[in-house]
């Protein structure tokens, strides 16, 4: 069983150039947070946007208890 790890955001410019934005406080998948994320990548390289991507980080959703000794 998967759950969401933490959602991305992948923005290419108009010079071809990429940059990805990703935050694990942001557990849910929601507009707002993604409508933050591109925020933060269009502030890094404010020009013209030629691709946007996004995305979920996927993880097992195991909680695996390791033993110290």
């Amino acid at each position: 069983h998967y759950v969401i790890k933490k959602p991305f955001i992948k923005i290419k410019f108009s010079d071809f150039t990429t940059t990805t934005v990703e935050n694990g406080l942001y557990l849910l998948s929601t507009q707002q947070n993604y409508e933050a994320l591109i925020k933060m990548g269009w502030k890094r390289k404010k020009e013209a946007v030629r691709l946007l991507g996004l995305g979920v980080n996927l993880g097992l959703n195991e909680e695996i208890q390791l033993t110290l000794f």
